[in-house]
């Protein structure tokens, strides 16, 4: 056990010391094997996936993108530009930020928590900016139709007898709103924000194609830096961030813990989600 620690102490002291030069990297590369990871069936598979990620998810998501942005950059005071740049500038950062959403808050959690791995200051500024950032509401309309489009039903007054407009709760990824079934009963309804999933996927598909990439050029260095190669790193991070946007997930772990769960609740899918409280 006490050998176990010793390797452990002397393997984060050797990552902690390991010294990343310009020449260093020119080196690995330019070198011979750099050149044979290249050519490899690895970076053949990386370009293909490239391709499929380009052709269909990248485009409805860089759409969705651009007209949150050009919505946001509408409603700047464009013309105290000139007589305070800094605040503008600032507002912008914060335009392209909500752009980012779910994907930037989600990232900056893992940051945030990962001062092993992350500089300092980056993980600091992730700290910050967690704490200043809050998501913005859904609107109702799309809530309500976003569980009639899961629940397959005309009507939310088919399911509940009310549903409460205002959200008990917002997060970069889903909201929550109160509600009662035809029934009586008392329920709390979780719906995925729309096309949050899309975007992650997208974001952190980029994220872990520029890690292979990063695996295939940098290959030495990063095994002297990582416990693990960058692809599967950002994959530990990658899978139970999209798992969030699957409710039929938090479902089978609720009715695991409370298995007797009421009968006659609304049908649950991916996007919407509706409990007991």
């Amino acid at each position: 056990m006490s050998n176990s620690r010793a390797d452990a102490d002397l393997t984060t002291t050797t990552r902690a010391n390991v010294s990343i030069t310009p020449w260093r990297v020119l080196s690995v590369l330019f070198s011979v094997d750099t050149a044979r990871r290249i050519a490899s069936e690895e970076s053949r598979d990386i370009v293909r996936c490239v391709w499929m990620l380009l052709r269909h998810d990248v485009p409805p998501v860089a759409v969705a993108r651009a007209r949150d942005v050009y919505t946001g950059m509408r409603g700047l005071d464009w013309r105290g530009a000139m007589w305070a740049p800094r605040t503008l500038a600032s507002a912008m950062t914060g335009v392209l930020l909500d752009s980012l959403g779910a994907s930037f808050v989600k990232l900056s959690q893992v940051i945030a928590h990962s001062p092993m791995v992350a500089p300092a200051v980056l993980v600091r500024t992730c700290k910050s900016s967690l704490a200043q950032c809050s998501a913005p509401v859904v609107p109702y309309d799309e809530v309500e139709s976003l569980i009639c489009d899961q629940l397959q039903i005309e009507s939310v007054e088919e399911v509940f007898q009310s549903l409460e407009r205002a959200p008990l709760a917002s997060a970069s990824i889903a909201q929550v709103h109160g509600g009662t079934l035809r029934d009586g009963r008392r329920v709390v309804v979780k719906v995925v924000r729309p096309g949050v999933r899309e975007r992650l996927t997208v974001d952190l598909g980029v994220l872990w194609l520029l890690a292979r990439v990063a695996d295939v050029l940098m290959a030495p260095l990063i095994a002297e830096l990582l416990s693990s190669s960058a692809a599967a790193m950002v994959d530990e991070v990658r899978v139970p961030i999209l798992a969030e946007c699957d409710l039929t997930i938090e479902r089978a772990n609720m009715l695991r813990h409370h298995p007797s769960r009421p009968s006659g609740a609304p049908s649950n899918s991916a996007s919407s989600h509706a409990h007991h409280p």
